[in-house]
């Protein structure tokens, strides 16, 4: 609909879905792509019965360890006019600040294959998604889970295409989750105590000296933790009962029918989705283009 008027618009040789892990696997259940009895409880036609569309939801939860900076060198203050300017006129400033200015990849348990949990430190309070933050200079060091086991779903509220969909992430509801972010937040503690930080370090604001004990961890967690915004594998790729498109991104039984973005990855990496995603895109071009996995390599090289 553009302009309150309906067009329409027709493929020629086939579709492909970029709706990220949230409107892929939405548009699919408009279309009548699902699960089959939901779709007909909501009147939609059903085109293909595919059960997986919209399940196995993750996402990264991180959850921020702040701390008061008794020095001003933070990002506080940054959206004054003097620092707009300095950043429009000559790209300069505070504003050129990508916010998270360290990470570190780490394992949580020495017999671990890979990282588990990302530190990001940023020079400036991080709650709430941003909304909630003291005033005043002070700097967070986040937490993120990198291999969430937790999984959620996303359905259809009502057969309307402008309605949100229900989303239900359930985060935690694997316990090893929360096990992974109470070590990290461990991690993150003992790096702010350390003496490089001691000229810096002010009270900890959040979750508080006070608060210490595994259970009193917990709760703080589940009150204040976040997502980073990673929402993956809603459509994911597989042969399985619930995958949702094949090797080729092609959706299980509709002909002419693709999806290329994070909704199609089976499991979060250990890291951020970006460049996954930008691979799936470029390998989603060459299938589409029909060019094969040895002269796609052949034409970077060149």
């Amino acid at each position: 609909r553009i302009n309150n008027e309906i067009v329409q618009a027709h493929a020629e040789r086939e579709v492909v879905l970029c709706g990220g892990a949230i409107n892929s696997p939405q548009l699919l259940l408009l279309s009548g792509v699902g699960p089959a009895g939901r779709l007909r409880e909501l009147g939609i036609p059903v085109v293909h019965d595919l059960p997986g569309v919209g399940q196995h939801l993750h996402d990264h939860p991180l959850f921020c360890v702040t701390y008061k900076c008794t020095r001003p060198i933070t990002l506080a203050g940054a959206e004054s006019l003097a620092n707009i300017a300095a950043y429009l006129l000559r790209g300069r400033g505070m504003l050129t600040s990508n916010v998270g200015e360290a990470v570190a990849f780490v394992r949580t348990r020495a017999d671990l294959p890979a990282p588990d949990v990302e530190l990001i430190f940023a020079p400036a309070f991080f709650m709430e998604h941003g909304y909630a933050s003291p005033a005043g200079h002070g700097f967070s060091i986040g937490v993120v889970a990198l291999r969430p086991a937790s999984r959620g779903t996303l359905t259809l509220a009502s057969a309307d295409p402008f309605a949100a969909p229900r989303i239900e992430p359930r985060y935690f509801s694997d316990e090893r989750d929360m096990d992974t972010l109470l070590a990290g937040v461990s991690m993150a503690r003992a790096l702010a105590g350390a003496a490089a930080f001691a000229p810096f370090r002010g009270d900890e604001v959040w979750p508080g000296r006070t608060i210490q004990s595994d259970a009193d961890l917990r709760d703080a967690i589940r009150q204040r933790f976040q997502s980073i915004y990673h929402p993956a594998g809603t459509c994911k790729m597989g042969n399985d009962l619930l995958a949702v498109v094949d090797a080729e991104l092609r959706v299980h039984g509709v002909e002419g029918l693709r999806v290329a973005d994070a909704s199609i990855m089976p499991r979060l990496n250990s890291g951020h989705p970006q460049a996954p995603t930008l691979m799936i895109a470029e390998r989603a071009a060459d299938m589409i283009a029909g060019v094969g996995v040895k002269e796609a390599e052949l034409q970077v090289a060149a």
